[in-house]
């Protein structure tokens, strides 16, 4: 346990053994985990269901628990399509916090409205 693995020199995403076994998934066998997920799930427990960890200075070899942020896959959808990642940590933050603000302004606008279509075309909602 505690080896590391690259699978996408391209993507470099740090894959670690957390288990000598485990089923089939993702193309490996259930005993590896993305580092930052086992960074940020040793601090604070496991990450929801429809969440991701995302690097806030987007480097992703940089795993202090300090440059991990918790986001929705809606949000991280929502800030990777607007350009609003950046480099600056405290930037990524904000543009977090501004992301959070549209879905809650959408949310409000559909209840308002009763119109569960006015965020995605599918009928899918950020939070649901």
């Amino acid at each position: 346990m505690g080896d590391e693995l690259v699978l996408d020199r391209k993507l470099g995403i740090v894959y670690v053994k957390v288990s000598e076994n485990g089923r089939f998934r993702n193309g490996l066998l259930g005993k590896w985990k993305q580092k930052h997920v086992v960074a940020w799930e040793a601090v604070n427990g496991p990450i929801p269901k429809g969440h991701l960890v995302v690097f806030m200075d987007r480097n992703k070899n940089n795993f202090n628990i300090n440059n991990l942020l918790l986001a929705s896959r809606w949000e991280f959808f929502y800030m990777s399509s607007s350009g609003m990642l950046s480099s600056d940590p405290e930037v990524t933050k904000t543009n977090l916090l501004i992301a959070r603000c549209h879905f809650a302004i959408v949310d409000g606008i559909k209840r308002l409205k009763g119109n569960s279509r006015l965020c995605d075309p599918d009928g899918r909602t950020p939070n649901g």
